[in-house]
């Protein structure tokens, strides 16, 4: 976990860096770390807006002209947050259909669930076999009366 945090304030570094600023380690590592401590709060998903205003405005704080901070936090949260949503759903997409193949398992699912409902039993055998006392419709507990 102390990787992928690490490995995500260094891209943020180089996205800032790739628009001309080099954010000093501690400058990068407090506004890293208080936006994602905010983005934590449950105020929108995926802290949208609070990262992006947090390290905007901490970063300019430490120093970085205003719109090298807006360039790279923006470029940072797209290439961060948004770009994994397509990919991961064409990714998802690509294991559940492939074109020529049965699905493994669809066929062993149905036997199962037709030899389940040749099996079942009945609501009267399924409440005596579970310590109910059952009187005409309904079934009571041994000690309700």
């Amino acid at each position: 976990a102390t990787t992928n945090w690490l490995l995500d304030a260094a891209s943020l570094w180089v996205l800032v860096w790739a628009f001309g600023f080099r954010v000093g380690l501690d400058g990068l590592i407090v506004a890293y770390g208080l936006a994602n401590v905010l983005a934590a709060v449950p105020i929108t998903p995926g802290g949208l807006g609070v990262v992006e205003a947090v390290l905007t405005s901490s970063l300019v704080g430490f120093g970085a002209p205003r719109g090298v901070a807006i360039l790279g936090v923006i470029t940072y949260r797209l290439l961060n947050f948004w770009l994994p949503i397509p990919l991961g759903g064409i990714a998802s997409v690509s294991l559940r259909f492939r074109p020529g193949e049965p699905r493994r398992g669809q066929a062993e699912i149905l036997r199962l669930a037709e030899a389940s409902y040749a099996n079942k039993e009945d609501a009267r055998r399924w409440a005596e076999r579970h310590g109910l006392k059952v009187q005409g419709g309904e079934a009571e507990t041994p000690g309700d009366n």
